[in-house]
């Protein structure tokens, strides 16, 4: 299939796909083949049809290698600024399992989240690292090593943790029942967190459990919006944490996931104190928390128009329903009555 061929543009304006043009900016080849049109990084392999990553064979759709690949064969533009107007411009319903986003201040209480996976595959978590944040303040700090649902842990390379070391923990489901408490109803804070949330939702999924209802907010988008204008952050939205880290001058241990939580929760912790102001993309992770942000004010009734219109455009009536219903709820649950749902329906 030639994914880059004219016909093609609605699949590289959809939300994901610009996600993947925009990692697509900070990757390099080793060697490409112009006359075969194909490169290589490493082990990995990539053609204009398919890649050797795990993110292709899952999706089947063009990864950031691929898109790497068409630029530099002059068939694809990756344009840095053009990319970021088009993220912050289409609507991405079920973003990594998350609805859709707003714009927040940046909270005081929150929880970082990191997990470390044995292989590529997204549900494949081995270690997660978690870090309580209260009053810009940490006050806990837990690590869990996890057995995922693999033996093959080609990652250990990168983190250190082998099979041995994780075949009598207790799997995901297990572990749930003390990790929950650490998502369910509270303020999630990751670096690059779309990563984070697709291993969490895809472990979800795997031992069908349900989804927990939070919000959560991407401290690299923080770093790169309070600090943009610095020199030594320039293209702060493609640094990695160690990089941030180092640059903040935080001792860290990359890639052991409470040492990655710990450091985002410094960085964030510094940004609230010295830019209050700017900005946070605040994710929510389903309806209901949407519908409970909205009784609450926490999210203004045009952006709960806009998120209605698109499901009525999108033929979900029954979503919409659905939505409406959570609302009822969560102002039934707050002694509320029709007080936020009524105008609504009006307007609708």
């Amino acid at each position: 299939m030639n994914f880059f061929s004219a016909d093609k543009k609605a699949l590289h304006d959809q939300y994901e796909q610009l996600r993947r043009q925009k990692n697509a900016l900070n990757f390099k080849f080793d060697s490409i083949d112009f006359d075969k049109r194909t490169g290589k990084a490493g082990k990995l392999r990539v053609s204009l049809e398919r890649c050797t990553c795990g993110e292709f064979w899952k999706r089947r759709k063009p990864c950031k290698h691929m898109y790497r690949l068409a630029t530099d064969l002059g068939l694809f533009e990756l344009d840095a600024e053009k990319i970021e107007v088009a993220l912050k411009n289409t609507p991405h319903h079920n973003l990594y399992g998350c609805e859709f986003s707003i714009r927040a201040l940046p909270p005081k209480n929150f929880v970082v989240v990191d997990f470390e996976k044995a292989n590529l595959l997204s549900d494949s978590i081995c270690q997660v690292g978690l870090v309580v944040v209260k009053n810009n303040r940490v006050t806990e700090k837990k690590s869990f090593l996890i057995r995922p649902p693999y033996k093959n842990f080609s990652a250990t390379k990168i983190h250190g943790i082998k099979f041995s070391e994780v075949k009598n923990k207790p799997n995901f489901k297990s572990a749930w029942s003390k990790l929950i408490k650490y998502f369910h109803d509270q303020t999630i804070a990751a670096f690059a967190l779309p990563h984070d949330l697709r291993y969490l939702f895809a472990t979800l999924d795997r031992y069908k459990l349900p989804h927990p209802k939070f919000k959560a907010f991407d401290v690299q988008a923080n770093v790169y919006t309070c600090l943009k204008n610095e020199p030594a952050f320039e293209g702060a939205n493609h640094l990695p944490l160690a990089t941030v880290a180092e640059k903040f001058g935080l001792e860290h241990d990359a890639h052991d996931a409470l040492s990655d939580a710990f450091v985002t929760a410094q960085i964030q912790i510094h940004l609230s104190k010295n830019f209050p102001q700017e900005n946070s993309t605040i994710y929510y992770s389903n309806a209901a928390a949407v519908a409970e942000g909205f009784v609450d004010n926490e999210i203004s009734t045009e952006v709960v128009v806009d998120y209605c219109k698109r499901l009525l455009k999108n033929k979900n009536s029954l979503d919409y329903v659905r939505f409406l219903r959570k609302i009822k709820q969560a102002e039934s649950k707050r002694g509320i009555f029709r007080e936020k749902s009524d105008p609504l329906e009006r307007i609708l």
